[in-house]
């Protein structure tokens, strides 16, 4: 009989000590329920080896088997794919959205409105040809057209450089979430080698692996042992507990930026995330946007100067000191930078001298000829005159759509896909809480029920004193 009673004690100990764990795993994900990244985690209970005795097969109580996390790794990859997304899709816009700031159009000081008052000196000029007050209206507007290129171009170098800042940030996370992935790794394998599952120390892991997406595209995979390797563009970033470092730096034959392999040749093509989008923005969006800009300035520079000097003709171009083929802005030349929105300026004569401005041709002997206004027409009406440096469209009409409606444009749509991806991510990021994390009210459940069976083991403890009393009492 001490024996039955025995086993029945032995039971209600088993159960007595599997509710306790269970209620302090359900405690760990109450504490834990606002933790982010903080993965569910759940008792394992299994019923114990049965003992076969000559009438039947008994059971010997329940114990925890292990504490896993509720996890789905489908879900844990579609998010890091949409995260990459996402992340590429926000830097974009958000880069995007710093070069039309340095655009500031439309406003009183852009481009577009300092070259109308740039015209209509010129008009003005043409109206009153004598006139001092005009020539250095034109010569102070010409000084605002250079000084605005040189603005935009300033700024748009300081996104550049920015951009290239911000890249190098970013691998770093990248490096030191790839080594703590790697460290976590090595840890996991010594912790599970029991054979039971590491939660917190995986939580951690796909913490590191979730900041990972949002940088570069990566794919993940889980090996045997419990370690996971790590892949971007065929580069096996993380393998085991070693782990690869990237860094930026400029190809010294193309200029381009380039992520490779820290001590290798290998370089990363397609990185995708926000790292992926920043090279892309630096190596082909914003040197598009420059070279339009220094498009319009050369053109500028080429055209002005080809009426104000008239190709050196005596015939046309002198000004009131007497001189002609005076070049209006400076210029040396077919790629010179003073054919670029950075270098673009008023020639030394012109900046030194508004008499040097031209309005009319001459008397046909190299000599001034007063209230002659051909020349400051001609100027003048570049406002919409088409140019051929400028695909046969006009100064106005080629920045109003190749700078800044292309700009514009691209902003937008670039908007348009961060809000897409980051509308998706969401999705996707709440049907993985709903899967893997906490529900206060579901744990309390839980913690209700581990309760009740804790106390009817504890009963059960006191049933069987009070049996083995009753078989004492017997044997009196």
């Amino acid at each position: 009989m001490g024996k039955p009673i025995g086993n029945i004690l032995n039971i209600a100990r088993t159960s007595l000590v599997a509710q306790r764990k269970a209620m302090e795993v359900t405690s760990h994900n109450l504490s834990n329920a606002n933790t982010e990244g903080y993965t569910r985690q759940r008792a394992n209970l299994v019923a114990g080896e049965p003992t076969p005795m000559p009438t039947g097969i008994y059971g010997t109580g329940v114990r925890v088997d292990d504490v896993e996390r509720v996890r789905d790794r489908f879900l844990d990859a579609s998010f890091r794919d949409q995260a990459a997304s996402a992340s590429y899709s926000e830097q974009r816009s958000d880069l995007l959205g710093r070069v039309e700031g340095a655009l500031n159009e439309p406003s009183d000081s852009g481009l577009s409105s300092t070259l109308d008052a740039f015209w209509s000196a010129w008009s003005d000029l043409a109206n009153n040809p004598t006139s001092s007050t005009a020539r250095s209206s034109v010569q102070e507007r010409a000084r605002q057209v250079a000084e605005t290129f040189h603005q935009i171009d300033a700024k748009l170098d300081s996104v550049k450089q920015d951009a290239e800042s911000r890249l190098q940030g970013q691998l770093r996370t990248l490096n030191e979430k790839a080594a703590r992935v790697a460290e976590l790794n090595s840890r996991i394998v010594s912790a599970e080698s029991g054979g039971h599952t590491a939660a917190d120390l995986r939580d951690d892991r796909d913490r590191a692996l979730d900041r990972m997406a949002d940088l570069v595209d990566i794919r993940v995979r889980e090996q045997s042992n419990g370690s996971v390797t790590v892949f971007t563009d065929g580069l096996n970033l993380v393998d085991g507990d070693q782990a690869e470092s990237l860094e930026s730096s400029v190809n010294a034959g193309t200029g381009r930026i380039e992520i490779g392999v820290v001590g290798k040749s290998r370089v990363i093509d397609s990185p995708g995330g926000s790292a992926g989008a920043v090279a892309e923005f630096v190596n082909d969006t914003l040197p598009g946007y420059v070279s339009r800009l220094d498009t319009l300035a050369g053109s500028i520079v080429t055209e002005i100067n080809a009426i104000h000097t008239n190709q050196g003709n005596p015939e046309e171009g002198v000004n009131p000191n007497g001189n002609f083929d005076v070049d209006f802005f400076a210029d040396a030349g077919a790629g010179s930078d003073d054919r670029t929105a950075g270098g673009i300026e008023l020639s030394a004569a012109v900046d030194g001298d508004s008499q040097e401005i031209v309005a009319g041709s001459g008397d046909g002997s190299q000599n001034y000829l007063a209230g002659t206004n051909d020349v400051a027409l001609q100027l003048a009406g570049l406002r919409d005159d088409t140019l051929p440096g400028l695909g046969g469209k006009s100064v106005s009409g080629y920045y109003s759509s190749e700078v800044v409606g292309q700009v514009g444009v691209d902003a937008s749509q670039a908007q348009k896909s961060a809000e897409a991806d980051g509308a998706l991510l969401s999705q996707i990021s709440t049907r993985r809480s709903s899967q893997h994390g906490v529900s206060t009210d579901e744990e309390m459940v839980d913690l209700i029920r581990h309760q009740q069976a804790f106390t009817a083991a504890a009963r059960l403890v006191t049933t069987a004193d009070e049996m083995m009393q009753t078989v004492l009492e017997m044997k009196r």
